[in-house]
């Protein structure tokens, strides 16, 4: 992985993670896709959190963790294997809504079938 250097600080490329704006220690992700830093937070200067290294949603020592209660990125995040990254809670919600309505309207129709 390279590194690029700026004028007194270590930029971190995708892939990468430092738990510090101010400190060249850089780490290799593990998986690298978790460590896509977000470009809207990425030059914030103001910003000391390692977390603007990681994907939306994902946060902790090289971005190895879900937002899961907001605390970052002000909405919750969980793990999905299937995708194999952090995805946003009220996303997977409408999946969740939809079963509901799905096995209530079975219901119903197995209600009325039986009942004719």
């Amino acid at each position: 992985m390279g590194y690029a250097y700026g004028s007194n600080k270590t930029s971190v490329k995708k892939g990468g993670w430092r738990s510090k704006n101010d400190t060249a220690n850089i780490i290799e992700c593990e998986n690298p896709i978790h460590c896509t830093p977000n470009l809207k937070l990425f030059d914030d200067a103001m910003n000391s959190s390692a977390n603007h290294l990681c994907r939306v949603g994902h946060v902790g020592p090289v971005c190895s963790s879900c937002d899961n209660y907001g605390d970052f990125w002000n909405d919750t995040y969980q793990y999905s294997a299937a995708d194999g990254v952090c995805v946003n809670c009220s996303d997977s919600s409408w999946t969740i809504i939809f079963f509901f309505v799905l096995l209530i309207g079975i219901g119903l129709f197995t209600f009325y079938t039986v009942n004719k």
